[in-house]
Formats: C-alpha cells, sequence, structure tokens
C-alpha cells in the first residue's frame, strides 16, 4: 500500500473519529427550540428588595428581564403559567449570554433533573418561590415552587443568577424542609 493511501486512510479514520466524538457531546447541546423562562425574588438592592424579577432565554442566548411589584399576590393564567400585568413592571432590560453560559445553563437544568421535577411544591411556611417554564427537544415543562425548600431548584437558581449579568439579580429564601 502506498504512503499516501495510509496516510488518506489514518486521516479518514481520525475524521471519522472525531465525527462520532462530536455527535455524542451534540446529544447534550442546547436544543434549538429552547426556551427558558424563570420568575424569581429580587436579590437587587434594598429599593428594589421585594420586587419580583422575571428572565426569559431563548436557543441563540438572547435574554430580558423585568422586575415588577406583584403588590404581594401571584397570579396565573388558566394553563398556570405565571402572569402579571405591564403596568408592574418597574424596570426591564435586555441581555446576551454567551455560548458557554447557555451551554453551562442548560447543563444545570439537566444535572438537576428539572425536567422530572414535579410541578408543583407549594407550602404556606417558607419563604422560597421560583416559577420556570422551560422548552426544549421538543418538551415543555414548567416548575411552581412557593415556600418548599426543593434543593434542585436552588441549584438552578444559584446558577442562574451567577450566569446573568451583575445588575441581574436572583433570590431563593428559606423554605420549609418538610
Amino acid at each position: 500500500m502506498s504512503h499516501i493511501k495510509q496516510n488518506f486512510i489514518l486521516i479518514a479514520f481520525i475524521i471519522a473519529a472525531m465525527s462520532a466524538c462530536t455527535t455524542g457531546n451534540n446529544a447534550n447541546a442546547v436544543p434549538v427550540d429552547f426556551v427558558f423562562t424563570v420568575d424569581s425574588l429580587s436579590g437587587q438592592k434594598k429599593s428594589m428588595r421585594n420586587l419580583h424579577v422575571n428572565i426569559w432565554i431563548n436557543a441563540q442566548g438572547a435574554g430580558r428581564f423585568e422586575y415588577y411589584d406583584n403588590g404581594g399576590t401571584t397570579s396565573y393564567t388558566a394553563d398556570d403559567i405565571l402572569t402579571y400585568a405591564p403596568d408592574q413592571v418597574v424596570k426591564s432590560g435586555k441581555f446576551y449570554l454567551t455560548t458557554g453560559e447557555l451551554q453551562q445553563l442548560w447543563d444545570t437544568l439537566n444535572q438537576n433533573g428539572f425536567f422530572e421535577l414535579d410541578e408543583h411544591y407549594e407550602a404556606q411556611l417558607g419563604l422560597s418561590y421560583a416559577f420556570f417554564l422551560v422548552k426544549g427537544n421538543s418538551k415543555s415543562h414548567s416548575v411552581n415552587n412557593i415556600g418548599v425548600e426543593v434543593p434542585e431548584i436552588r441549584a438552578i437558581i444559584e446558577r442562574v443568577d451567577e450566569i446573568l449579568p451583575e445588575d441581574i439579580n436572583l433570590l431563593y429564601r428559606e423554605g420549609f424542609t418538610p
């Protein structure tokens, strides 16, 4: 066999092996239909401490946030999706996540079994609060957490807070531990 043929076969083998590795890694890649929404208490300075913050991020890393005053009442649509009125918004803006930050977000959701979490964790004793609606890989899942301490939700909120720009802060207070 000629030297050129041997090199060609070797290169083809290396490319095939690299392609197989890349394909395997794509199973954990951020899906093209990814949409992440979280609503949490605000971890902002005192003047905005009692506000909620709603975050929305798409598969391209484009995000927006809205701080709003819910007046102490949380409202939901008939489909159990959190809602608030435009006149409750006190501050809003846009941001972009890098590809790496977006991947960290997707990995955090998967590492904490987000799509397997119950839809409702509710108690009237604790102060924790988070609402999630996540779409990806043709699945959609929502989680509503009020009052109950859920370690997976805490881990997701804390990771999201680390990834977001510095002027956007989430807070997950202590919850009731059954």
